[in-house]
């Protein structure tokens, strides 16, 4: 191939300007973007790694935008591998395009190592292809494959070119089944074990396909996959799959494209052009496709027939390398059309000095051409005034009035149409603001948020404290709508704000995030999760720092149940819908117990032959959300003191009650410790910090639950001030259409609440009936009025409780303590939680009623139906 052959190198000078130029207006910044250059370059002293869900080279973030090479036949020097001078000029035809990532089949011999790195090439080398038969029979083939890995590994460890090492290609999902994934996985740990023993340091990405996305690797770096799926909407959705799947790891697609000699070239650069902006709007760390050229060969055969490639056989492109070339060149913003909502970040801070400077940094660097910074300063005593006058942001200082207040002021302030919300003690990822309007407008949703993530530079205690409960979080009710957005991380519509009435000026420090989404939610908006919009949180330094926040955060929770009594369960606490996504319970979700409850199952199809093969786990996290609460806590305590204190008047009178005390302190120390170790698996510790984390983080799972109760029953007795009543008999505005709308929404809303409701039968005097869970069912009946002198149209309805018939065998079994407490004193201790617990059912009705009216209400306000006003009665 001569040169002249290859694509035209146009350099970017020629282009833009050679200095990006930047202007600030009064609403913000605006940034004239060029066409980017593929990234940062293979550098032998800045080596690849991870940062939260994307790879960084000497600090700053790679994109992989790669294509496959190879096999072909052998060439001269016996390497699967066009010649050396071919090679060269399909690198630089590469590094022309904006291709900066070549993925091999094979491990690459130096020189073409060497060739790829000269043309600012990295590499993926594939140093283990996997078992393609029953290999692991053989123990002289399993040796021979490590012996062939380390070899591999460490001839190519340090070269400047490795981006990654992969261990492995899609092991066909009959072998998996064969052998057994456990095996399987095992197998792929060692490969892994391997290659870090000869090339310390270097990434490792394992390259699954649907048929077997039911693999566990949590010992890899980065999650890759070869998708082919034709329609976009299912290709978009499954990405967010595996963004799910991939918890705070980075995924990158390893192979996608479509064969030219079937569909023709134009529907092949069609398809490429929706399928890469998809991987890359949906916040993938990289994509490769398959492949550069038609020129393919296996062990000496050419294969024909075929034609995926970029470019034909003898190098002459096609159409769909000049749109592959269009979008690596370009930068996030413009792979979507059209012009960029303006954002205001608004930061609000109080004595935050500490860490103002960092966030503000961050936002300073963001990629995103329209947007402003509001600083809310919100009577700090430190020098935050002066960090904010250093970055020249928009500043407002205010006496303190808590966090909602300052929240509204800066939704005042704002010039923005989306407001975006990050934390003085966070600092964001540079596209943070391109992902969270991307998933905004994709989802059509009034609101976005995305993951807070752990920065991995904080201490030891704060890398324990990210593994307690209670941190900040999201709860999601599939792979890209959620429930709940935390409040370090998420942005509104202004015009959405300003409909619900803004943030609640009654949570100072907490529970205005909740607030603010369960508003929206009843309204039918939709709040959208993009995975790929981190913020970097720092937690809590100290565990007593960290307790002081769980007391504040119970505290928060106490009025917002005052607010709210219908999300909240008979034990007082939130009921979402969705699952949420900690650092606990959703590592615990994706990995699962099977010596407790049984092993995983996965679906595999007829014969084996599912293209798409799911794990089922029967493992849930309700048993370690109950062994980890403060009344297991209390009723353990009294199991004990009940068995000590009967002693001394027997030693098997006091056996069961002991028995009870151990069985039940042994499942909170199950529990804690199986959360210390997952995080001892995760953080790769080792020595004394294996054995400190374990113990620190098992602590912080018995301390967290007392803290948050101490700060519930603060805001229990503080909220008590100021009870909301919701009586059992309301009146609302509205007409008969209107009361079949609320009746229709009242339903759904109580189903996503928790309840079980249902309409009522047919035979019934009720419109729905709300059959708990609880000790209680309550009947809901509703009433159509006119007073047609003064055109009034109301709807009344009437909640009528009662006690389930079992409720009172329940009560009857709670009085037997109470009645054992008056005879034998060493009875005391379980008759106190006895005590609790028949309070509570006794009060039951009182409550639910309070509950089931509050979201009739809620209900009631979103459908535009007010409640009368009082001078009208009922």
């Amino acid at each position: 191939m001569s040169d002249t052959q290859a694509l035209p190198y146009r350099p970017l000078s020629r282009l833009v300007p050679a200095a990006l130029w930047r202007r600030r207006s009064a609403v913000g910044r605006a940034v004239l973007e060029a066409p980017e250059e593929a990234g940062p370059r293979p550098s032998a002293s800045d080596r690849p790694r991870v940062r939260g869900k994307f790879i960084f080279v000497g600090g700053e973030k790679l994109l992989v935008k790669g294509v496959t090479y190879g096999t072909f036949r052998p060439n001269e020097e016996g390497e699967p591998y066009p010649p050396l001078p071919q090679v060269k000029r399909d690198f630089q035809q590469m590094r022309e395009a904006g291709i900066n990532t070549v993925r091999f089949y094979t491990p690459p011999s130096n020189r073409i190592a060497d060739a790829a790195a000269e043309a600012g090439l990295f590499i993926i080398p594939e140093i283990c292809w996997g078992p393609r038969r029953c290999e692991l029979d053989d123990p002289e083939r399993v040796k021979f494959i490590f012996q062939w890995v380390r070899e591999h590994a460490k001839r190519l460890a340090r070269h400047p070119a490795v981006l990654m090492y992969s261990i492995g290609n899609e092991i066909p999902p009959l072998l998996v089944r064969w052998y057994g994934r456990e095996r399987i996985e095992q197998f792929l740990r060692d490969i892994a074990e391997a290659v870090r023993e000869e090339a310390p340091g270097t990434l490792l990405t394992y390259v699954n396909h649907p048929p077997t996305e039911y693999l566990h690797l949590p010992f890899i770096d980065v999650l890759s996959f070869n998708i082919y799926l034709e329609r976009e909407p299912e290709f978009r959705a499954y990405l967010a799959r595996l963004q799910s799947l991939s918890g705070d790891k980075p995924l990158m697609l390893a192979e996608l494209g479509l064969d030219a000699h079937r569909n023709g070239d134009r529907a092949q650069a069609r398809f490429m052009d929706w399928q890469l902006r998809a991987a890359f709007e949906k916040g993938l760390a990289g994509a490769v496709i398959f492949s550069w050229t038609d020129e393919w060969g296996i062990f000496g055969t050419e294969i024909v027939g075929w034609s995926f490639g970029l470019t034909r056989g003898d190098r002459s492109p096609r159409v769909a390398l000049r749109f592959v070339s269009r979008i690596f060149h370009s930068s996030l913003t413009r792979l979507r059309p059209g012009v960029k909502p303006m954002v205001s970040v608004v930061v609000c801070c109080y004595n935050a000095a500490k860490t103002l400077e960092e966030c503000l940094r961050s936002l300073a660097k963001l990629r995103y051409p329209n947007y402003e910074i509001i600083g809310i300063d919100d009577g700090s005593s430190d020098h935050s005034h002066k960090i904010m006058e250093q970055f020249g942001v928009r500043r407002i200082q205010v006496p303190n009035g808590g966090l909602s207040l300052a929240r509204n002021l800066g939704i005042e302030a704002a010039r923005g149409e989306i407001i975006a919300f990050i934390d003085s003690d966070a600092y964001a990822d540079p596209d943070w603001l391109y992902y969270l309007v991307t998933a905004m407008e994709e989802k059509e949703a009034v609101a976005a948020g995305g993951p807070n993530l752990s920065p991995p530079e904080d201490g030891f205690t704060s890398q324990c404290v990210d593994h307690a409960p209670g941190n900040p979080t999201h709860v999601l009710t599939d792979d890209e709508l959620a429930e709940h957005v935390p409040g370090c991380n998420m942005a509104f519509r202004k015009d959405a704000l300003k409909e619900i009435g803004m943030f609640d000026p009654t949570h100072r420090a907490a529970g205005d995030d909740v607030d603010v989404c369960w508003k929206l939610l009843v309204r039918r908006k939709k709040i959208a999760f993009s995975p790929t919009a981190v913020v970097w949180h720092h937690r809590r330094s100290s565990i007593r720092t960290f307790l002081r926040q769980q007391r504040g955060y119970g505290f928060a929770e106490a009025h917002l149940a005052n607010r709210y009594p219908g999300r909240y369960n008979f034990f007082g606490y939130a009921v979402w819908r969705g699952g949420i996504y900690d650092g606990v319970h959703a590592g615990l979700r994706r990995e699962g117990v099977p010596l407790l409850f049984g092993p995983s199952r996965v679906y595999q199809g007829q014969f084996g032959s599912a293209q798409f093969q799911s794990i089922y786990q029967p493992f849930q996290t309700w048993w370690f959300q109950i062994f980890t609460t403060v009344e297991w806590q209390a009723l353990t305590l009294a199991a004990t003191l009940s068995g000590a204190l009967v002693l001394p008047h027997g030693k098997w009178m006091a056996l069961a009650p002991l028995l009870v005390a151990v069985l039940m302190l042994a499942a909170l120390i199950g529990a804690a410790v199986t959360a210390g170790l997952h995080a001892a698996r995760l953080r790769n510790w080792r020595g004394w910090q294996r054995t400190g984390g374990i113990l620190t983080v098992a602590f912080l799972h018995f301390a967290q639950p007392l803290a948050r109760a101490r700060g519930r029953i603060s805001g229990w007795f503080s909220a008590r001030k100021e009870r909301i009543e919701y009586p059992a008999v309301q009146r609302l505005w509205g007409n008969l259409e209107k009361r079949e709308e609320w009746l229709n929404r009242l339903l759904e809303h109580l189903r996503d609440c928790g309840w079980v409701a249902n309409p009522a039968c047919e035979f019934s005097s009720g419109d729905l009936e709300v059959s708990g869970p609880g000790p209680c069912r309550v009947e809901i009946t509703s009433l159509y009025e006119e007073q047609l002198e003064k055109n009034y149209y109301f709807v009344r309805f009437r909640l009528t409780a009662r006690y389930k018939p079992g409720a009172w065998a329940v009560m009857a079994a709670l009085a037997v303590p109470l009645g054992l407490a008056c005879f034998h004193w060493w009875s005391l201790p379980l008759a106190l939680p006895a005590a609790f617990f028949l309070w509570r059912h006794l009060k039951a009705r009182q409550d639910m009623t309070r509950a089931v009216s509050q979201l009739a209400l809620e209900v009631a306000e979103a459908c535009a139906m007010p409640r009368v006003d009082s001078k009208w009665g009922c």
